[in-house]
């Protein structure tokens, strides 16, 4: 109240941004969700944006993350600023593949160093509502590739108040599906509030983008076992081409007009290894 210290140093002592975050997460279940994007896609390239204290990273990696087994190629943890880094790698040093950058999401992501439609996932939750213009920062999250949800005495709070929040930072789910189709995004696809009408507080909203370039034909990279990094490049470049790829088995069927390439030998050998 008399200027001395601020609203965020208040907040960070004693854990207390922390404690605010983890009790509202508790509400958002996104296992389910998470899990079914590994199996699709066991190489998911994920970006958190305002990764912060990390409630939210903990909250994703314990379904990354299975009987020690990484179900995921890379975690992007990033923030405006490197503040929350050291503690942050405290908390996540026993998980492989994490990397901490930094990241204004209201700036273009290229300016900062990242290379366009780098990923399949992005996390970024009580974040993007914080910002100038919602519609330019979901712009920038549509340069890298979206998972969000809306939370003023911080500073940041009323950032947006000349971008139609005038009353509150948050906006309307209504309102999110408008900016996302906007920002070349399909809409909210799903959503699920923490708790029942009228009491949510938070809702957990679903957006992919809309493909710009038509894909150019289907392909499967038959593997006899979990893929390879040579195997998980190959994937990536061949997505990054236009091309629809799965990964696919010896017992799976396949289309007259679908390309298959036999990854059988690239881990271990395989022919020699079968039975009379």
């Amino acid at each position: 109240m008399d200027g001395t210290t601020s609203a965020l140093s208040l907040l960070m002592e004693e854990d207390r941004f922390e404690r605010y975050y983890r009790t509202n997460q508790v509400y958002c279940n996104w296992g389910r969700f998470l899990e079914l994007m590994c199996h699709s896609n066991p190489s998911l390239r994920i970006l958190e944006i305002g990764a912060g204290t990390g409630v939210a990273t903990a909250h994703a990696l314990k379904s990354l993350v299975d009987s020690r087994m990484q179900k995921y190629a890379k975690y992007t943890f990033t923030d405006i600023s490197s503040a929350f880094f050291v503690a942050a790698k405290q908390k996540f040093g026993e998980f492989k593949n994490i990397e901490y950058k930094v990241l204004d999401i209201s700036r273009d992501p290229k300016e900062q160093g990242y290379i366009s439609h780098e990923y399949d996932l992005i996390i970024a939750s009580n974040v993007l509502h914080a910002t100038p213009s919602l519609r330019n920062t979901l712009e920038n999250v549509h340069v890298c590739y979206y998972t969000s949800y809306g939370q003023g005495t911080l500073a940041g709070w009323w950032i947006g108040e000349l971008d139609g929040k005038q009353h509150a930072p948050y906006v309307s789910p209504v309102r999110w599906d408008e900016e996302l189709r906007g920002a070349r995004f399909k809409g909210v696809e799903a959503l699920m509030d923490d708790v029942k009408a009228p009491l949510q507080t938070s809702s957990t909203m679903l957006s992919s983008i809309i493909n710009d370039h038509p894909t150019k034909g289907d392909i499967t990279l038959l593997t006899s076992q979990p893929p390879g990094e040579w195997a998980k490049i190959l994937f990536h470049e061949l997505t990054s081409l236009c091309y629809n790829v799965r990964w696919g088995t010896l017992d799976d069927s396949t289309t007259a007009d679908e390309l298959v390439i036999s990854l059988l030998e690239v881990e271990q050998p395989f022919l020699h290894d079968l039975s009379s």
